[in-house]
Order: C-alpha cells, then structure tokens, then sequence
C-alpha cells in the first residue's frame, strides 16, 4: 500500500490552502473525451480489509470525501470514536490519502454542505457536524438512514421519521411520514424546504411515488405524485421514488422507477391529466416495446419551492431484439451549470456495451449490464457518458455519486456473487493507492475522472 504524505495544511483534517471560491478543476487529469472509453484521473481500491462505502462528496476546494465502514483504518484518523465509521479525506483527482475521522458505531451516510463545507455525519449512534476537525454539534439519534446538510441546516430520515436541525441542533420539526416506505431526503435552505420521497402501497396491486416539500415550520408546502388507484387510473405500473438531491444550481433533482411501462412518471407531479415535459430523444429514454415489470428509470428536475416539474428523462435499456430491459437508477448529483451524474444498474444491455471501457479496459466483457454510471446534460438532450461499472464474477453495486466543477467522483462495493463465497476479479484500476480488492467479503473502489 503507498500512501503520500503531504504539507501540513493538506495533512490537516477539514482544512485547505486554497481559494474556496474558485472552480473545481482536473488539470493534471487531462480532458473528458466523449466516446467510449472514459478517461479518470484514478480508479483505486480503499483500505487493507473489508469495508463498505456509503457516500462520496466533493467540497468546494476540491476535496473528495468518502464515507464508509472499514475493518481497520487505511491512514491515520481524528478520532471521535473507535468504531468502524469513517469518513477519508482525498484529494481531487482521488490519487491521495490525506486523513479523516472516526466515530464510533456504524456509518450509514454523509453529506457536505455546499455553503460551509461542514460535514454532516450519520452513524448508528446518532448525528454529527463537523467542521475543521471539530465537531460543532452532536445529537444522539436512533436508525438514522439519511442525511442532507445545506447552510447549516441538517435534515435526517430514520424509519419514517424526519428531523429537520438547525445550526445548533436544536430540532425545528419532526414529522412521521406515512407511507409504506419513505427513502430519502433533501434540504434546500434558500427556499426553506425540506424534501421526502418513497412510495405508498396504494391498493392490493399498486405502488405510487411521492415527492413531499416541507417549509423549516413543518407544514406541507407542496405534494408531487402521491396519487390514489383511482387517480392513476390505466397508469398501472408499480411506480416508486427512490432518492432526492438539491444540485449545485439550486434545483431539486428526483430519481425513480416504474415495474413497467405505462406509469404515472409520465404526468405533471401535480396534475394527472398533463404530460410531464420528458425528452424522449431515441429508444434508451422511451418506454415502446417494453419487457413486463421490468424496471424503468426516471429522473426529472423541479423548481423546489414551487414542485413545478421543468423537464425529465425516461431511463432504458434494451435487449438484442430492441426489447426493453430492467434498469434501475440509484443516486444522482448535479453540478453549477445542472449536467447531472448518476448511478444505478440494469440488465442488458446499455447503449453501445460491447465499446465501453473504463482507462483503456473492456469493464464487462460478454454483457452490458450491472453497475454502471451516466451523465446527462442539463437539457437533457445528450448522454456523454453512460458505461458500466462492473466486475465479472462479482456483484457490484453503485453507492454515491458526485459532481463538482470538472471533477466526477463515483464509490462502489464489490461483494461475492451468489456463485462464490468470496470476491473474484477486480475493478478497473488506474493511478491506484489499492490495485487489488483489499476484502473477501467486501471491497470498497473510488473512480474520479473528468466531467464534460
């Protein structure tokens, strides 16, 4: 393992040299070229034993922040705790183990705050901020899944209950949301919103999305989908909203997915009889011949504090014989100028797959499916980037994705197939700290390369 040691005002948990005004930038990592090998500035294994990533989030001097639970620390930490639950601070291009902290307990998620850069931390425990190595408030909270931190507000979802944190962990509302599964949330302090997207059991035989904006008072301020089995009509696929997130541009990004091909993702969140604005620019964003139940994707953009739904995208992939296939989009970051990037997985097979590469290698050779990673422009109109992400023999899983300035950050786990009782194969590695996958049972991967 080599790691790279560094001047004391990088070493320094939480602390930076640079001008935290300035754009994110990749310049010793060359250009993004569109096509069908992604150029990255490093693809690397973390850590010496098994672990588990859960997030990954860019800071606005250009630092990658990779959250997870490791067997045993790669580098030397700020300690908060002795559990597994870690937080590593890289630097940009990935290439560089600086530090990070440790709590006790486990990890389950992480966010930045784009206005401070403060860290928002979850654990098992409970919650904590953090900011240049010193945690500014702490709340123990019980079966917290998710965080979102935005201008010091921090929003939390445990179960089905929300918590919504201001600057001093004082608790601004708390709300049970009920529905059968609620899956993410999202905080925007600009217009004093908090969001909170799942789906209901609306009948025997169907699911249907929500989208909800809570004002910092508690009360609903606008409802997206949530539609009843009457409502939605011959709109019958089982539809559920999967995760939300606030981009660097100020909007509010939503991710879903249908069990088939007629769903209600294709209206107006507030209006059952209007069509959505979807651009449907060839087979890979429409719905035509589609193969059953199988998973659709969708992702669209709203204006947060009025839910107005201002363009979308269906998610596809097809078959050999022009059949739709199951795709299913997981966690989406948007950039300043709203080019988005996300993460999920599909069958077979995403456009063009026998091309794809990863720094000059085939990922997935003999199948187009598994994890894999797109970026789409904020009109929606292209895909300059969409290739899989996997290992053969392995099962592969995207966790987080981020986009800041020119830098594109993903984190994945690599875990055994159900053929094997060990991990097999590896990832695509490329300027790597950890070449090899450093777990039998899990082994957590960071790609960062540069956006279009």
């Amino acid at each position: 393992m080599r790691y790279i040691l560094l001047p004391l005002c990088l070493a320094l948990v939480g602390l930076g040299c640079g001008d935290e005004d300035a754009p994110v930038t990749l310049d010793e990592c060359g250009d993004f070229e569109e096509g069908t090998d992604l150029n990255v500035c490093t693809a690397t294994y973390l850590g010496d034993s098994d672990g588990m990533v859960v997030a990954v989030e860019t800071d606005s001097e250009g630092r990658q922040w990779v959250a997870g639970n490791f067997d045993e620390p790669p580098v030397e930490l700020e300690e908060f705790g002795t559990g597994e639950a870690m937080v590593l601070e890289l630097s940009v291009t990935g290439g560089e183990l600086r530090g990070g902290l440790r709590f006790d307990g486990e990890l389950m998620d992480m966010a930045v705050d784009a206005e401070t850069d403060a860290l928002a931390v979850a654990t098992d425990a409970g919650v904590a901020v953090v900011q240049d190595a010193d945690i500014m408030w702490e709340v123990a909270v019980d079966g917290v899944d998710r965080i979102d931190i935005d201008d010091s507000k921090v929003v939390t979802l445990a179960g089905d209950r929300v918590r919504l944190f201001d600057d001093n962990s004082e608790t601004s509302f708390e709300i049970d949301v009920e529905r059968s599964s609620v899956r993410d949330v999202a905080v925007h302090a600009a217009s004093q919103r908090v969001f909170i997207t799942g789906y209901d059991q609306v009948s025997g035989n169907l699911q249907q999305p929500f989208l909800f904006a809570y004002d910092f008072d508690g009360q609903r301020a606008w409802t997206g989908w949530d539609w009843s089995s009457e409502e939605a009509g011959d709109l019958s696929s089982d539809t559920r909203g999967t995760a939300v997130s606030v981009g660097l541009d100020g909007k509010l990004y939503y991710i879903g997915e249908s069990h088939g091909g007629v769903t209600t993702h294709f209206r107006m969140p507030d209006d059952i009889d209007e069509e959505a604005p979807l651009v449907r620019r060839d087979d890979y964003s429409q719905s035509h011949n589609w193969n059953g139940a199988a998973p659709l994707g969708f992702v669209a953009r709203l204006e947060p504090e009025s839910g107005e739904l201002e363009s979308g995208q269906l998610l596809a992939v097809r078959l050999s014989d022009g059949r739709g296939n199951g795709v299913s989009p997981t966690t989406v970051s948007a950039r300043e100028d709203g080019t988005m990037l996300l993460g999920g997985g599909s069958a077979c097979c995403i456009e063009d797959w026998e091309d794809r590469k990863v720094a000059g290698e085939v990922v997935m050779p003999g199948y187009g499916g598994g994890a894999w990673v797109m970026v789409l422009t904020n009109d929606f109109s292209d895909r300059p980037l969409w290739t899989t992400f996997g290992a053969p023999d392995s099962s592969v899983a995207i966790a987080d994705v981020s986009a800041r300035g020119e830098a594109m950050a993903v984190v994945q786990n690599q875990t055994p197939s159900s053929d094997h009782d060990s991990v097999q194969g590896q990832l695509v590695t490329e300027a790597a700290m950890q070449s090899s996958p450093p777990g039998a049972l899990a082994s957590p991967h960071l790609t960062v390369f540069p956006g279009p």
